[in-house]
């Protein structure tokens, strides 16, 4: 939903330093969720934190849950500033990723064209 929609596609999910993002979807949009974790972070069995001692500081702000929610802040810290680098590392993984894609792409195109010319011109 808003605020959750335009991280989507960035795999952000993990933990950073004590930062927790956990992204997800319902059947009317994406979701997400960002906790401030405890200097001694406890696991659950599949691997991921306990979230019982977190504090949640990113979750749905306004709307009803599962139809009309808005995400964004729900309290205000330096861990904004390191929500942004993430993002900002994401993004740009993302754009060398989506380029490399096309870069192969395109020379995957080049090189069936070079021999579909090179069969052709031995005609």
């Amino acid at each position: 939903m808003k605020g959750a929609r335009e991280y989507s596609g960035l795999d952000l999910d993990g933990l950073y330093g004590r930062l927790y993002i956990s992204t997800g979807e319902h059947a009317r949009g994406k979701t997400m969720q960002v906790f401030v974790m405890p200097e001694n972070i406890e696991y659950r069995d599949n691997n991921k934190p306990k979230l019982n001692d977190a504090v949640c500081v990113y979750d749905a702000v306004s709307g009803q849950r599962g139809w009309t929610e808005t995400y964004g802040w729900t309290k205000e810290g330096k861990w904004q500033d390191d929500f942004k680098k993430i993002v900002d590392e994401a993004k740009t993984k993302k754009a060398k990723r989506l380029f490399k894609a096309k870069v192969a792409s395109d020379n995957s195109k080049k090189e069936s064209i070079d021999k579909d010319n090179s069969l052709l011109s031995s005609y």
